[in-house]
C-alpha cells in the first residue's frame, strides 16, 4: 500500500500518515491537506498496522466534515467501516454515553434537547400542571437542572437531600419543592 501513498501525499503528509508512535498534533493552515492526512492515517492505521477500526477515533467540528472523512475514508479502503469512531464531539460523547449506559441512571434512548426544546417542555410541564412562570422563570429552572446534571444529581438525589434537610431543620422551601417537582417531570 505505501507506493499509492507515496505518490497521493506530499513529504509531510507522508510523516503524518506513518507516525503511528504516540500522539500526533498537525498544525497546518486552509487546503494544506489536512483532511487527505487524517484519512490516510486512519487507512495506514487499519492495513498497515492491523489496528481495529473501534481503537480509531476522530473527532470533528461538524456533521458535515464527520460524513465526508468517513465517506472519503470508505472510498479509499474500498469497504465500509462502520465501527469507526468518526463524529463531532457531541455525537462521539453520546455515542459513549449510549455503549455505556448499564453504568448510568438512565437508558441507552435517551434524548438530548438544544436550549429550545427543553424550554418548550417547561412550558408544556408548566402548562400542564399548572406553575407559576413569575415565581418559578423557566431561564432560572433552566439554568440549576443544568447545574445539577452537570454535578451527576438527578431528582431523586435531590428529594433525598430536600427530605434530610426538612427534618433537621424543619424547614419547607415552597421553591425548593416546586423546582424539585419540575426538575422530577
Amino acid at each position: 500500500m505505501l507506493p499509492e501513498f507515496e505518490q497521493a501525499l506530499n513529504e509531510q503528509q507522508l510523516q503524518v500518515v506513518t507516525d503511528t508512535e504516540g500522539p500526533l498534533l498537525v498544525l497546518a493552515g486552509a487546503g494544506s491537506g489536512k483532511t487527505r492526512s487524517i484519512i490516510y492515517r486512519c487507512a495506514w492505521l487499519l492495513k498497515e498496522k492491523q489496528v481495529p477500526p473501534w481503537n480509531i477515533l476522530v473527532v470533528t467540528f461538524t456533521n458535515k466534515a464527520a460524513r465526508e472523512l468517513q465517506q472519503r475514508l470508505e472510498a479509499l479502503l474500498g469497504f465500509p467501516v462502520r465501527s469507526l469512531w468518526v463524529g463531532t464531539f457531541h455525537h462521539v460523547c453520546s455515542r459513549i454515553l449510549r455503549n455505556e449506559s448499564a453504568h448510568l441512571p438512565f437508558a441507552s434512548n435517551f434524548s438530548i434537547y438544544d436550549e429550545d426544546a427543553q424550554k418548550s417542555v417547561l412550558k408544556k410541564i408548566y402548562k400542564e400542571h399548572d406553575f407559576d412562570k413569575q415565581k418559578y422563570p423557566v431561564q432560572r429552572v433552566l439554568g440549576r437542572i443544568g447545574r445539577y446534571k452537570n454535578r451527576l444529581l438527578l431528582p431523586e438525589d435531590l428529594a433525598a437531600n430536600a427530605n434530610e434537610q426538612t427534618q433537621s431543620k424543619g424547614v419547607h422551601d415552597d421553591f425548593e419543592s416546586k423546582f424539585l417537582r419540575i426538575y422530577t417531570l
